[in-house]
């Protein structure tokens, strides 16, 4: 006599009755073993369920640990971590991945920069915030179609980076990889952008990644998770001025790729007073939203080759004649001299900081 253990919609396993001895089981003996495979399966995955939460708040305490330093001492943490499978003797890198669906990047690219902030955070955590029924349906199949594409991601790099362990929150996952010979993460980095094109094919999914610079003492760790969200970031800042259809792609962006950006990360976050410099920033920025022109793209191509009217040309596949006239327009549009060598490194670094506020950078 058998029974299926369900949980659920889970098929757990199949429960099975044998007699001693030769007997016609009766609808009595099945419904029994039924309601006893119904209560075992409850059992089961109530017990799965505790050891999963377990081993989550293991790794959740050991990142946090790492991130945030500990009383506990350096061999304790590598004892902790061999429990896990991560070996921190080795040089390791800290990843994050963010799992966004292409819906969801579309719309993401169309807001302000303080809306992609808060909504990094907020709009993927579907539980917060007053939901109807079906919003609520929704939001629990978009949290399990989370959990589903995370699991994916984790067990891909875990067969390709032995001891790789991850924690993993609503749509985010932060990893400790082993880099092995690859010092710089050059290797690593490749095999993500591969991976990220990988699940975009496969599951219409967009992965940003960030990854840290190399880890070789429990100190590193610290730095390491810092790096690795400011990559990640960072590199979709950077994105958002490169087109509606890049936006859609993949974003994977290292800690050393991220250049000037890096020194004016925080100055822009964290100062958000206007100067004229951003005045007139803004004002050739409205005027391309209004119509329909690339006169900031122009400036800034134009300071980076140094006033240097064939190379900007060149780079930018106009005529010279067009980039005069564009010139002419940008000059009307700003009380700066824009022909005046003094003012340029400031305009350059104004752009940066500019695009970086509105989150097009």
């Amino acid at each position: 006599l058998s029974a299926p253990l369900i949980a659920g919609t889970e098929q757990l396993g199949l429960i099975n009755c044998y007699c001693n001895k030769t007997r016609r089981f009766t609808t009595e003996d099945q419904t029994l073993l039924t309601t006893i495979a119904n209560q075992a399966a409850i059992a089961i995955k109530n017990s799965y369920l505790v050891n999963q939460l377990a081993q989550k708040n293991l790794v959740k305490g050991f990142f946090d640990d790492l991130m945030n330093g500990t009383t506990d001492s350096e061999d304790s943490l590598r004892q902790r971590a061999h429990f896990l499978g991560c070996d921190l003797t080795r040089a390791n890198s800290v990843v994050m991945i963010e799992i966004t669906q292409k819906e969801e990047r579309k719309s993401e690219s169309s807001s302000n920069s303080k809306t992609l902030r808060d909504a990094r955070t907020q709009s993927l955590s579907p539980l917060q915030g007053t939901l109807d029924e079906n919003g609520y349906a929704q939001a629990t199949l978009l949290q399990t179609a989370y959990k589903r594409i995370s699991g994916i991601i984790r067990r891909r790099i875990q067969d390709n980076y032995s001891g790789a362990v991850f924690y993993e929150h609503e749509n985010l996952l932060t990893g400790i990889v082993s880099l092995l010979k690859d010092l710089n993460g050059t290797r690593l980095k490749a095999w993500l952008q591969d991976l990220s094109q990988q699940m975009r094919l496969e599951y219409n999914i967009c992965l940003s990644i960030g990854i840290g610079n190399v880890c070789q003492n429990i100190a590193d760790y610290r730095r390491g998770f810092a790096e690795a969200e400011e990559a990640l970031q960072m590199g979709q800042n950077i994105q958002q001025d490169r087109g509606n259809d890049t936006r859609l792609q993949p974003t994977v962006t290292h800690f050393n790729d991220l250049g000037v950006y890096r020194y004016l990360y925080k100055i822009a976050r964290m100062d958000d007073l206007r100067d004229v410099y951003q005045d007139q920033i803004a004002r050739i920025d409205t005027y391309d939203r209004r119509k329909n022109t690339d006169l900031l793209a122009t400036l800034e191509t134009y300071l980076e080759c140094a006033g240097n009217l064939t190379k900007t040309s060149e780079r930018l596949f106009v005529h010279r004649n067009t980039l005069i006239q564009r010139l002419d327009r940008l000059q009307s549009l700003c009380d700066i001299d824009l022909q005046e060598r003094a003012n340029w490194l400031t305009l350059q670094v104004a752009i940066k900081v500019y695009k970086l506020r509105t989150g097009s950078a």
